[in-house]
């Protein structure tokens, strides 16, 4: 405490001596003090960035996991749409086929009604030219018969 105290007493009288180092330390502890504020705010503007640049990548991950996500969607939706058209198309193009099938059922029925229908014509054709053969062949008998009773008639006359 005493060398302390006579420190102090040869410094307040030498004040002249030292007052140009005293002011030397203060300038270069204010330098340094500046150094300092500058290192902190180049540090803090290094973090800032560096955390804005997280930020902008993250944003950048996002909007492009997003833009992934829409172009998807667009391209699903696109899918579906397709395949329901495909889908109407496939159904139109099997409505057709069943109406050529149903019709040429259809004419395949019209052309066995025509055979059937021409199959009884001719049987019924038949059918008549028989019973008039028939009946022309009973006139015929009948004649004959007839002919013949006139005959036998005469012969026993003479």
């Amino acid at each position: 405490k005493q060398w302390y105290q006579r420190r102090v007493a040869i410094t307040a009288g030498n004040r002249d001596t030292f007052q140009p180092l005293e002011e030397s330390l203060k300038l270069k502890e204010k330098t340094l003090n500046d150094i300092k504020r500058d290192l902190v705010t180049n540090r803090k503007e290094r973090e800032q960035k560096i955390v804005k640049n997280a930020e902008r990548s993250h944003i950048k991950a996002n909007l492009t996991k997003s833009l992934w996500n829409v172009e998807h969607e667009e391209r699903t939706r696109a899918a579906i749409e397709a395949a329901k058209k495909s889908q109407q198309d496939s159904n139109k193009f099997l409505k057709e086929t069943w109406k050529r099938v149903r019709e040429a059922k259809r004419k395949e029925e019209m052309q066995k009604q025509k055979e059937v229908d021409r199959r009884v014509k001719t049987l019924l054709e038949f059918k008549d030219n028989l019973h008039r053969s028939q009946a022309t062949l009973r006139k015929q008998s009948i004649k004959k018969e007839k002919s013949t009773d006139c005959d036998s008639a005469l012969i026993p006359l003479l």
